[in-house]
């Protein structure tokens, strides 16, 4: 047997030798009685506000949004648990020309929300699904009016993963769509990206 064969050789059983370690590591954790754990996270989520019906939202391309938000975390058992936050959400629509009267301008607005989501959460070591509703409360707008604020609730689905960083600290990315009700009709969402910073207890 050749040297490079044997080295190759080498290399294939101790990563065997390896792999076979970090199961079995793996599966004696999985015997061990599990606590529960409470998981705080400070986020930054970045999204768009698209429609979902067909139409292009009226003047406007989808709607960027550099959002912030807390979350809170109960991981009840091994593999179950229940999510919940408060976020801030700040929605700029485009000024332009009106489609129904060209020599008519409107200026460019905004609108505040806060987000409430609450969620079933399923952990496992390779990805992280959340479910659940979400709800929109607008308490300001470019105008200040908050009288006729539109609260709005919706669906919202998620896929994260978490990047250990320290004991207890870790990163975890996300993607989520979040559907809602908006005038009465399923015709709008968001779509956004999330990284939190997150410690778990």
């Amino acid at each position: 047997m050749g040297t490079k064969t044997r080295a190759i050789v080498s290399m294939a059983a101790a990563s065997v030798m390896a792999w076979g370690g970090t199961s079995a590591k793996a599966q004696e954790q999985e015997k061990e009685p599990f606590k529960t754990q409470y998981i705080l996270g400070v986020n930054f989520m970045p999204e768009w506000q698209i429609g979902i019906d067909g139409r292009r939202r009226a003047g406007n391309s989808p709607d960027f949004s550099p959002n912030v938000g807390l979350s809170f975390e109960a991981r009840l058992t091994r593999h179950s648990g229940i999510e919940t936050g408060f976020y801030y959400r700040n929605v700029k629509y485009a000024g332009g020309i009106s489609l129904a009267d060209p020599n008519t301008r409107y200026d460019a607005s905004y609108s505040r929300y806060f987000s409430i989501p609450v969620l079933y959460k399923y952990y496992s070591r390779i990805l992280n699904v959340g479910a659940g509703i979400n709800y929109d409360f607008r308490f300001s707008q470019s105008d200040n009016r908050t009288s006729d604020a539109q609260n709005r609730f919706g669906l919202m689905v998620k896929v994260s993963k978490d990047i250990t960083l320290s004991k207890g600290l870790f990163l975890e990315p996300e993607f989520h769509f979040n559907p809602f009700v908006d005038d009465g009709d399923w015709n709008e969402a968001w779509l956004g990206f999330q990284i939190g910073l997150k410690y778990r207890f």
